[in-house]
């Protein structure tokens, strides 16, 4: 988000690379090992965006089935590339993942060690890939609770289901995919906010 003159709006901002732009032996998980990449950003609506996401794209689509989108859970992007990508691997960013759990278990537990805890233990499931266990888990917490708080795992519970099939983050991880955003996060900084 940008303040404008119109207010708080939304950027859309994109990063594309292959895997030969990866410098070898650096933070992947912070971004730091990426030495070249080109960005589409957009302020306003989706199919402009699309469009110069696609553009960037291009040549890498005769990787077909090689290709992988990391993004943030946002339907129109999963939709959008679902439609124009049916082959590639969607990434849910695995730290949005974990971010739904964090705001969950503020609910739960007042203790602010139990709930640094719960939250680990349930990281651990997600990097597992032990989608079943963790919604086991996330049941187990709400009994007893009150109205809201049960809503509030069922969406938890929903949101985990709806993406289970780009949750597989054991697996990414062993064929050394990305499963995190921070290299989009600091485009952010130095490619919208700084501008």
């Amino acid at each position: 988000m940008i303040l404008t003159d119109d207010g708080w709006r939304e950027v859309k901002l994109g990063r594309v690379f292959g895997s030969a732009d990866i410098a070898q032996g650096k933070a992947k998980e912070r971004g730091q090992g990426i030495e070249k990449s080109c960005y589409a950003a957009h302020l306003g609506g989706h199919q402009v965006f699309c469009q110069r996401m696609a553009a960037l794209i291009e040549p890498y689509r005769p990787l077909d089935d090689r290709l992988i989108f990391l993004s943030d859970g946002a339907r129109w992007i999963e939709k959008w590339i679902t439609k124009t990508y049916p082959n590639a691997t969607q990434i849910l960013d695995f730290y949005h993942a974990v971010s739904h759990l964090s705001a969950f278990s503020e609910d739960v537990f007042a203790d602010k060690l139990q709930r640094q805890l719960w939250v680990e233990e349930q990281k651990t499931l997600l990097l597992e890939a032990k989608l079943e266990t963790l919604i086991a888990a996330i049941r187990k917490v709400r009994r007893n609770r009150s109205k809201t708080l049960k809503q509030k795992a069922r969406t938890l519970i929903g949101y985990y289901l709806e993406n289970r099939t780009r949750m597989a983050y054991d697996h990414y991880l062993e064929k050394g995919y990305y499963i995190g955003s921070g290299a989009i996060e600091s485009a952010h900084r130095t490619v919208v906010h700084r501008r």
